[in-house]
């Protein structure tokens, strides 16, 4: 018996009306149990309750006599339905597993497990939720995906252990409430189960992935055919991220600036750009070390257009940013504010892609010929710093 109910308590399962189990949890098993052939009765209710409340009946189930079964409760508990399963080992080669892999993952709509060991292939497709079906195959440790996309592309892979040989062992495909995340529950003959939670996440990369986190193989921007920018991995590690990614050409200062201390007036810092096209799209990278960065204006200036790109700066948006250093990309389409991506105990204090204060798509449609201007001013006494680089990318049609 197998409980995958995945938002119900701990059960108390009753045959033909007598008490079998009790106290059994979410993904928990238990070892086969005898019972005298024939018609058969299952009731489950939540621990403590009589069998008068059970959340679930199941009658008229027929056992046959010298052959096993296994009974699993799925779905959420508004839904909740029952799993009657025949486990046939007979006829399994030597040298071979039977995985019996049944579907109860309620948030996955259909899908498709893959070896996805050396050259991808298909194990078993089309699986619907509530659906079972049965595939000998060669014993051993061996990495399977799931695609719940239908695209031949596994989603998710996991790292499946060896399980022994010429055995049978039921596989369920689960969520936890709420849909995430997916992971696979392995019930032994022995009764045991063992979850086996996705690959993606650990850090590394395995097969059927193509990266993992910050672990992207040695592959960045360049590599995936852009000018620029910071590469990332999707949350499948199926797929890289190159949202961050830049096609346009980066114009960059050759020297460092001093930014004068408690002064309005600032410095301003040209970049030319001899080149000539009709603007798309504006990103700026900035590299400035600063003792106290909430001193600090900033903004951006081309044939007459001016863009704020920063004249504050919070500790994560809760008061004023003591922090020390910004290494940043600033960009419209990044997902949070340069305003209040600041954590003072890091160094630099600021660090990644933020949207400025202004919007740098006010650019859009112009030339990109001739000077760009960074202005930055420390409107505060005592602390200092410099602009160690300041470089302007633009895609242009």
């Amino acid at each position: 018996m197998l409980h995958l109910g995945v938002d119900a308590p701990d059960v108390d399962v009753y045959v033909n009306g007598d008490s079998a189990v009790t106290e059994l949890a979410f993904q928990a098993g238990t070892d086969y149990v005898s019972f005298p052939p024939g018609a058969t009765s299952i009731a489950i209710t939540a621990t403590g309750t009589p069998i008068e409340d059970a959340v679930l009946n199941v009658d008229g189930l027929e056992l046959e006599g010298g052959k096993r079964y296994s009974a699993v409760a799925y779905d959420y508990l508004a839904n909740i339905s029952a799993l009657a399963l025949e486990d046939d080992d007979s006829g399994i080669e030597a040298g071979n597993i039977r995985y019996q892999v049944a579907h109860t993952a309620p948030d996955v709509g259909e899908v498709d497990i893959w070896v996805i060991d050396g050259e991808p292939a298909p194990l078993l497709t089309d699986l619907e939720f509530g659906e079972t079906d049965t595939v000998d195959a060669p014993a051993g440790a061996v990495t399977l995906g799931i695609d719940v996309n239908d695209d031949e592309v596994p989603d998710l892979s996991f790292s499946v252990p060896d399980l022994g040989d010429g055995v049978l062992v039921n596989v369920f495909a689960v969520n936890e409430a709420g849909g995430s995340p997916v992971f696979l529950l392995a019930h032994l003959p022995d009764g045991n189960t063992a979850r086996l939670d996705p690959n993606c996440g650990n850090g590394a990369i395995d097969a059927g992935e193509v990266c993992d986190g910050d672990e992207l193989g040695g592959e960045t921007c360049e590599t995936q055919g852009f000018n620029s920018g910071e590469l990332g991995c999707a949350a499948s590690c199926a797929a890289f991220d190159t949202s961050a990614c830049s096609s346009g050409v980066a114009y960059c200062t050759e020297a460092s600036f001093i930014i004068p201390d408690n002064d309005t007036a600032g410095i301003d810092i040209p970049v030319n750009v001899p080149d000539a096209g009709t603007i798309t799209d504006v990103n700026v990278t900035l590299d400035i070390s600063h003792s106290f960065l909430n001193d600090l204006d900033i903004e951006l200036t081309h044939n007459g257009t001016t863009v704020l790109i920063a004249d504050e700066f919070q500790d994560q948006g809760a008061g004023v940013c003591a922090g020390v250093d910004l290494v940043a990309t600033v960009d419209d389409e990044a997902a949070e504010p340069l305003l209040g991506a600041c954590f003072e105990d890091n160094v630099p204090a600021v660090e990644g892609s933020f949207t400025p204060a202004g919007m740098l798509s006010d650019f859009d449609g112009q030339d990109i010929n001739g000077e760009w201007t960074l202005f930055v001013a420390d409107l505060a006494f005592f602390d200092s710093g410099q602009v160690n680089e300041f470089c302007v990318e633009l895609e242009v049609e």
